[in-house]
């Protein structure tokens, strides 16, 4: 029986993680191991005592003696067993808290901040999620503003085109009032010279009463003609003053048009400058976390070294120690009443005198300590500066998103003055009817007045009018076929430059969808990493309650079941969180009363 407890003894001391006694942590595995090998040294001796007593000798304090010798086996396998569960599921409490600490290393690691509650990384996972969200908003809204720049362009270009034909047609108006003016002047010269004609007459040869009247009744419709055409002339020069105030609004409007269309140019181009700062953003995005995985599968690889550095330091500074651990072991004799503790406790300070008699060895310690401390330092002062550049990138991202908010509120400036535009264009739109109202009908009395004029020309001087109206009719028709073909021709350019305008347009158009379905994909991506990221804490916050609800029915267990009766707790602070550590000491054990 005590050989296959001492063969299990042996085989939990192989699986015990051995660690050097710290001052805060109290009693290691070292002593309780040792204790338990003291106490089965005991049990040997006194199942030897047992087996070498005779057989005759029957006695009640010798079968109670091996009765409670059984019961004490039967416990001592028992403490076993609980031992190794225990320090299976304090290893396993210990992995579990390690890998939420390098995952929540590695999420402060990639530039979200410090990470010590799951509550944080929930936290974090929403603002990603929002920050999704927004980007889809903000991409929409986007959308939005480009198909209302594009009917704002199409009404535009719609009313210009509109704009064109009343001004063609003002100007052909102007002409013919222009034709009408140089006809009018023309019967009026010769009207002039049938009057010198006649005055010529009545000074070479008197008159009868009856020509004289005639001549007389000529004189008054010459006179009156004169007068309408006085009155004609002026009205002209007025039509031709608006005439002219309209062509200098059509000026003002067109360099409106330009400033617009120069405007809308600037906005299109910061547009495609605040895309491309998107585009380069992303890519620094997207290149600064590839550079934060590479930073952070270097910390980790440092933090390796570190380890492995601090492990051979503190095997090295052992030596250099003894002598701070000369006084806490001095009061770890005061506490502990324990004879064997004692006499280890001896043996220790022998060994710590005899190492202080070699100083070489300790100065050899001391030196490689020293270095070790100094690689140490380097190293910490690497990771200093990757988390100063890390820290560098996330400001420039913070700037470029300012930059992307300042781009957006001069695209809103830009709508409000597109509106204002619009609003002085419909304005303009109603003075240009207003006086295109008032011209004709000023135009029609001047064709009620030149038919009158018309009328007591033709009883006068039918053939010559005649005459006159085929001349005017020939240089009509040409003036027709010459505006025609001016028509068609500027028709021509018109079409061609619509053409050309709505192939750009198309082309923009394509471009603009491109970028929303690639913004659309990253977006996609962004939410099924964020999705990813979720069910990955999700399972492992539940793999943390299972492994919570193990540790407290194994701490229920020990608590009720256990044979020890005293317990220290220690805290460990390891990578920011603490961990709750319990260790079981068995009760003081005298040999007087149990031999």
């Amino acid at each position: 029986m005590t050989d296959s407890l001492f063969s299990s003894l042996e085989t939990l001391s192989e699986d015990l993680k051995i660690n050097e006694t710290d001052p805060n942590e109290g009693i290691s595995d070292t002593e309780v191991y040792r204790l338990q090998t003291e106490i089965l040294k005991h049990s040997k001796l006194v199942e030897d005592y047992l087996n070498s007593s005779k057989s005759n000798e029957k006695s009640k304090h010798l079968a109670s003696l091996k009765y409670l010798f059984s019961l004490f086996k039967s416990e001592l396998s028992v403490n076993l067993t609980l031992r190794k569960l225990l320090l299976d599921s304090r290893n396993n409490h210990s992995q579990v808290i390690d890998d939420t600490n390098n995952f929540m290393s590695t999420l402060s690691g990639m530039g979200v901040g410090e990470i010590h509650d799951f509550e944080t990384i929930i936290k974090i996972v929403k603002s990603l999620i929002k920050q999704v969200d927004r980007s889809e908003q903000a991409n929409y809204k986007i959308a939005k503003k480009l198909k209302r720049i594009k009917v704002i362009e199409d009404n535009f270009t719609s009313k210009e085109a509109e704009m064109q034909l009343q001004i063609a047609q003002l100007n052909s108006e102007n002409d013919r009032l222009k034709h009408q003016y140089e006809s009018l002047k023309d019967q009026y010269n010769l009207l002039q010279m049938n009057q010198y004609k006649f005055q010529n007459v009545n000074t070479q040869n008197p008159y009868s009463p009856q020509l004289q009247a005639e001549i007389e009744k000529l004189r008054n419709t010459y006179n009156t003609v004169d007068t309408e055409r006085q009155k004609i002339i002026n009205d002209n020069l007025n039509f031709q003053k608006k005439n002219e105030e309209l062509n200098q609004e059509i000026s003002s409007l067109n360099s409106k048009l330009n400033q617009v269309n120069q405007t809308s140019k600037i906005m299109s181009e910061q547009i495609n400058k605040s895309e491309n700062e998107i585009k380069n953003l992303r890519d620094q995005l997207l290149k600064s976390e590839t550079s934060k995985s590479d930073i952070i599968a270097e910390n980790a690889g440092l933090k390796q070294k570190i380890e492995i550095l601090q492990a051979e330091n503190q095997k090295l500074s052992v030596e250099a120690l003894n002598k701070k651990e000369i006084p806490e072991i001095t009061k770890i004799v005061e506490t502990t009443n324990n004879e064997q503790l004692i006499n280890e406790i001896a043996n220790l300070k022998s060994m710590i005198s005899a190492q202080k008699q070699n100083p070489t060895d300790q100065n050899q310690n001391l030196v490689l300590i020293s270095r070790m401390k100094a690689s140490i330092k380097e190293l910490q002062d690497k990771i200093n500066d990757q988390d100063k550049t890390i820290k560098e990138k996330d400001k420039l991202i913070e700037e470029k998103t300012m930059k992307f908010n300042e781009l957006q509120n001069s695209h809103n400036n830009y709508v409000k003055s597109m509106s204002n535009i619009k609003n002085e264009i419909k304005n303009t739109k109603k003075q240009l009817l207003d006086s295109k109202s008032k011209s004709s009908n000023k135009i029609k009395l001047l064709k009620a007045k030149y038919e009158e004029l018309i009328k007591t020309l033709n009883q006068q001087n039918e053939s010559k009018i005649n005459a006159i109206k085929s001349e005017c009719d020939k240089e009509i028709n040409k003036i027709k076929k010459e505006y025609q073909e001016r028509e068609d021709n500027n028709r021509n350019m018109l079409n061609d430059a619509l053409q050309s305008q709505i192939s750009q347009k198309e082309l923009i158009e394509r471009e603009l969808r491109f970028r929303v379905e690639s913004l659309e994909s990253e977006n996609r991506t962004l939410r099924d990493q964020s999705r990813k990221l979720s069910y990955a804490l999700e399972q492992e916050e539940k793999e943390l309650a299972r492994l919570q609800v193990i540790h407290s029915k194994n701490s229920q267990i020990d608590c009720e079941e256990f044979p020890f009766n005293q317990r220290i707790e220690r805290r460990v602070k390891r990578k920011g969180v603490y961990r709750r550590k319990e260790i079981y000491t068995y009760p003081e054990f005298d040999e007087e009363e149990s031999y």
